[in-house]
């Protein structure tokens, strides 16, 4: 089993986690309700953006856009 879990690509880590996420949104809707399941559907929405913004992006491109300047990006934008 470790070594199967190990060998998870990135793609199946993510259909494991919404999987999961799913699971415990019905959960939560049977036990208390529809506001909980809603709440932890949307909180989950920062997880989702933080892995597109880190895998999504050629590793290079996010880097050297931290490292800017509120300045430089001013000055492109004009």
């Amino acid at each position: 089993m470790k070594k199967k879990i190990k060998k998870m690509s990135y793609d199946d880590e993510i259909r494991v986690f919404k999987l999961l996420n799913y699971a415990f949104a019905v959960f939560f809707y049977y036990a208390f309700g529809i506001e909980m399941a809603v709440i932890l559907l949307l909180s989950n929405i920062s997880v989702y953006l933080f892995a597109l913004e880190k895998y999504a992006r050629p590793k290079g491109v996010s880097k050297n856009e931290s490292q800017r300047t509120d300045d430089e990006r001013v000055s492109e934008e004009r």
